[in-house]
């Protein structure tokens, strides 16, 4: 890895999945420092795999966002520039509604909706001016399936949210873009039908990253991502 000169770094939640996974890696092989979010303590395999990654504890689904968790981001981040925050973590859920519980609904919402807001929260004001807050949604949110009601009613909640939020990017001159993807080949995927065309993880980290870069000049707000042959 290149030594990285601008003094800058990315933060990403949800890295040990297979989007996180492939904007750590892409961001990483082009010289950026790198934040992850880890729920728990980082275990060894994912410390081995990401050795030059710095890992903040935190839940964004359960916690509230506090000044201690505040802090120790900014502990983290030292003197070095916030250029993006990628939230690539959520809760894919599916099953029939009449069968779903309430708490199957609740988890759904907490899972994506609240842990959308608890990053958004802790990471907006430590952002640098023309930099990006990248959400990954879903296709889900505008038309999910009878089986998957919970996961894309948590996920149009999550793009009404993005919507109420622009405002209080446009103060801090970033900007927080609502990301549609399809179905992407990742490990929540495999073994469904015609998983060979989903969009690559590794191509939608690098499409991410160059949004990312756009800058606060341009409102990027809601962005569909979706296979040619779909």
């Amino acid at each position: 890895m290149s030594k990285n000169l601008n003094g800058s770094c990315y933060l990403i939640s949800g890295l040990s999945g297979s989007i996180g996974g492939a904007l750590a890696e892409s961001l990483i092989s082009k010289g950026h420092e790198v934040i992850g979010i880890t729920r728990g303590e980082s275990d060894s395999k994912i410390n081995s795999k990401y050795p030059n990654v710095s890992w903040l504890k935190y839940d964004s689904s359960l916690e509230e966002v506090n000044p201690k968790i505040i802090s120790s981001l900014k502990e983290i981040i030292g003197d070095r520039q916030l250029k993006a925050v990628f939230h690539c973590a959520g809760t894919h859920s599916s099953g029939s509604p009449m069968e779903l519980s309430q708490n199957e609904f609740l988890n759904s919402f907490k899972g994506n909706l609240i842990s959308t807001v608890n990053v958004v929260k802790l990471t907006f004001d430590l952002i640098h001016p023309g930099g990006s807050c990248i959400v990954l949604n879903s296709q889900a949110s505008i038309s999910a399936s009878s089986e998957e009601v919970a996961y894309g009613l948590s996920k149009r909640a999550v793009s009404s949210y993005i919507d109420g939020m622009q405002a209080e990017a446009t103060k801090r001159k970033i900007q927080l873009v609502n990301v549609l993807p399809g179905a992407v080949k990742s490990s929540m995927a495999k073994g469904r039908e015609n998983y060979d065309k989903f969009i690559d993880a590794s191509e939608l980290a690098s499409l991410l990253i160059y949004i990312s870069e756009a800058g606060a000049s341009i409102r990027i707000k809601d962005i569909e991502i979706l296979r040619r042959n779909y």
